[in-house]
């Protein structure tokens, strides 16, 4: 489990990713972000980032909402561990749903 604070830097994180996603996509980008993300929770957060499922529970829906499908999925793929899979597919659920109702 992860401190409120800490919490609140993996959204600033994860927001500021997303943005940039959507601003053009960047393979470099992603990288960076997995990186940098594994080395900020090495050095402070002794590893509880990324197993506290913080990270997939802020990422999908930020990357569904700016319709970032391709590296939502190569997220997915390369860092499955930050995603709790029943999450994922309650979120991708619901944005389908959400999506065909507009």
């Amino acid at each position: 489990h992860i401190s409120s604070a800490g919490y609140e830097i993996v959204a600033f994180v994860c927001g500021s990713f997303s943005v940039q996603v959507a601003r053009g996509y960047d393979e470099n980008l992603l990288f960076d972000f997995i990186s940098d993300t594994e080395e900020l929770d090495r050095r402070f957060f002794s590893g509880t980032i990324q197993s506290s499922g913080s990270l997939g529970r802020l990422l999908v829906p930020s990357l569904l909402k700016r319709q970032s499908f391709d590296t939502l999925r190569a997220v997915l793929k390369l860092q499955q561990n930050w995603f709790d899979e029943d999450h994922v597919c309650d979120v991708i659920c619901s944005f389908v749903v959400d999506q065909m109702s507009s």
